[in-house]
């Protein structure tokens, strides 16, 4: 498969609406006192909140696009490091784990998808902006193109 900027400008929306969600279902753990930590095989720790993003995120993308693999944080495998496809989504649903545990600002829910190995569209949901009653942006990186995108109001 070979994306287009039509292809681009199609999951635009979709993919909006799916970091919004996963926002949402971030947030609504951050508030609370047990963030449901665990620690993974690596010693990295993953929470509640990445489970719930990571569900998400998986679901729309499938429905999205059910041709395009995923790749996942929360549900990596060593399967999947040589995994040859010519076209995948990468995802950190909550990339800042750590930070988000210490209840930082400094976290994120990251997609991407990849093309022979470049990376040619991503959404970065910056969270905490909510906290602080500012507006949601995503940041659309798209080659080398970066546009702010306004995401309250969808």
């Amino acid at each position: 498969m070979k994306t287009s900027n039509e292809f681009i400008k199609n999951i635009i929306s979709p993919l909006k609406n799916t970091i919004k969600k996963s926002s949402e279902a971030i947030m609504k753990i951050y508030g609370q006192d047990n963030q449901g930590k665990l620690d993974k095989e690596d010693g990295s720790p993953v929470t509640m909140a990445d489970l719930a993003a990571n569900k998400i995120i998986i679901e729309d993308l499938r429905k999205l696009t059910p041709d395009i693999p995923i790749i996942s944080e929360e549900t990596f495998s060593k399967e999947n490091v040589d995994h040859g496809y010519e076209i995948f989504w990468i995802v950190d649903p909550l990339d800042g784990t750590k930070e988000f545990i210490n209840k930082s600002d400094e976290f994120t829910v990251n997609i991407g998808l990849i093309e022979n190995q470049r990376s040619i569209f991503g959404m970065v949901g910056a969270l905490l902006l909510i906290k602080f009653g500012m507006d949601l942006f995503l940041m659309i990186l798209k080659s080398h193109l970066l546009m702010k995108t306004h995401l309250l109001g969808l």
